[in-house]
C-alpha cells in the first residue's frame, strides 16, 4: 500500500452572528519575515490578503483618516530585525499603497480557537482569528450574493457532525505488515457505507451511524451490543475480502476484538472504545477511537456517574 494521502478529522462550528468591517489594505509588503504590524504604534492583528498585500484590523471604529504611519516589523534570517515605516496620510485613493476595504467579515461563535479555515460560498479565505468568539475574514471578489459561511476548526474525536477532509501527502511512503492491515480496516470501520465511488458496495463500518441512534432508556448494554456486533460484522467482511487476494499474513487480519468501552463519568455522551487487531502472523494492535455525542446513552448519567 502506498500511503498517497493525509486525513483530518475536522468539524464546523456555527457563525452565530455576521458584521461587515473596515480593514487597511496594504500592498507592496515583503511578506518574508513579516512579524506583526503597529498602527500608530499600537500592535494589530493583520493577515495575508495577495502576494504582496496584507489586511490589517483597525482598533474600535477607526478608519483610514485617523491613522498616519503604519509600522512593519520583520526578522531576518540570521535574527535580526529592522522595520519598515509607511505613511497613511493622505492615502485612501484606489491607487495607493494603503487603502480601506471593506469586503471583509468578522464572524462571531461559541469557540473559533481552533480555526483553520474558513469558507465563504464553499471558498476558502484569508483568516485571522481575533479572539476566542470572533474571526476575520475577506468576501470572494467574483461574490455577488452571500450564500453560505463556515468556519472549519480542527476535531479529535469521532462525532456526528465531524467530516473527514483528505488531502496529499507532502512525502508518500509505502506501508507494509502490521501497520498497513490496522489503517486499512480502521479506514473501512469508519466509512459510511456506499461513500466508495468506485465500488459502493465494498465493506463499511458506518460507525458513525450509532452515535445519537435510538438506544433504549436506563440500558448502555444495548449500545454495546449494537458496537459489538457492528465491529464483528465490519471485521467479518473485511476478514472475507483479504482472503481473496493473495496478501502476506503480516497485512492479513485474523480477527478483531472489543477490549474495552468506558464513558465518561463527567459527559455521558462520550466514550472510549479499545480494539484489538490480531494479524495472522500474531502480531497485535491495540487501537482507541473516542466516540462523542452518545445522544441517548445521555438518559443513563445516573447509572454511570453511580
Amino acid at each position: 500500500m502506498r500511503d498517497l494521502q493525509t486525513v483530518f478529522i475536522r468539524n464546523l462550528v456555527p457563525v452565530l452572528a455576521v458584521d461587515f468591517i473596515t480593514m487597511l489594505r496594504v500592498r507592496e509588503v515583503q511578506l518574508a519575515g513579516l512579524l506583526d504590524v503597529l498602527v500608530d504604534g499600537v500592535p494589530l492583528p493583520h493577515m495575508v490578503a495577495g502576494t504582496d498585500e496584507i489586511l490589517v484590523a483597525l482598533a474600535g471604529n477607526s478608519r483610514l483618516k485617523n491613522v498616519s504611519l503604519l509600522t512593519l516589523r520583520y526578522q531576518a534570517a540570521d535574527g535580526s530585525g529592522f522595520s519598515e515605516t509607511v505613511s497613511a496620510l493622505a492615502a485612501g485613493a484606489p491607487g495607493d499603497r494603503v487603502t480601506e476595504d471593506h469586503a471583509v467579515m468578522r464572524l462571531e461563535g461559541e469557540d473559533f480557537s481552533k480555526a483553520i479555515d474558513v469558507l465563504v460560498n464553499g471558498q476558502t479565505r484569508p483568516f485571522i482569528i481575533l479572539s476566542k468568539r470572533y474571526v476575520v475574514a475577506t468576501l470572494p471578489q467574483t461574490a455577488k450574493d452571500l450564500e453560505t459561511v463556515d468556519v472549519v476548526v480542527g476535531e479529535s474525536r469521532l462525532s456526528r457532525s465531524m467530516f473527514f477532509r483528505y488531502t496529499l501527502s507532502a512525502d508518500p511512503t509505502a506501508h507494509s505488515g502490521n501497520f498497513k492491515a490496522v489503517s486499512q480496516f480502521i479506514r473501512v470501520l469508519l466509512s459510511s457505507e456506499g461513500s466508495n465511488t468506485f465500488r459502493p458496495r465494498a465493506p463499511a463500518g458506518s460507525l458513525r451511524s450509532l452515535l445519537g441512534s435510538t438506544t433504549p432508556a436506563s440500558n448502555r448494554q444495548a449500545f454495546l451490543a449494537k458496537l459489538a456486533l457492528r465491529i464483528a460484522t465490519t471485521s467479518g467482511k473485511f476478514i472475507a475480502a483479504q482472503m481473496q487476494l493473495n496478501i502476506p499474513p503480516a497485512e492479513r487480519i485474523s480477527r478483531v476484538d472489543l477490549a474495552d468501552v468506558s464513558f465518561n463519568p463527567n459527559d455521558p455522551t462520550e466514550a472510549t472504545v479499545s480494539l484489538r487487531i490480531v494479524t495472522f502472523d500474531q502480531e497485535t494492535a491495540i487501537f482507541g477511537l473516542l466516540l462523542d455525542t452518545l445522544d441517548t446513552v445521555s438518559a443513563v448519567a445516573a447509572d454511570i456517574s453511580g
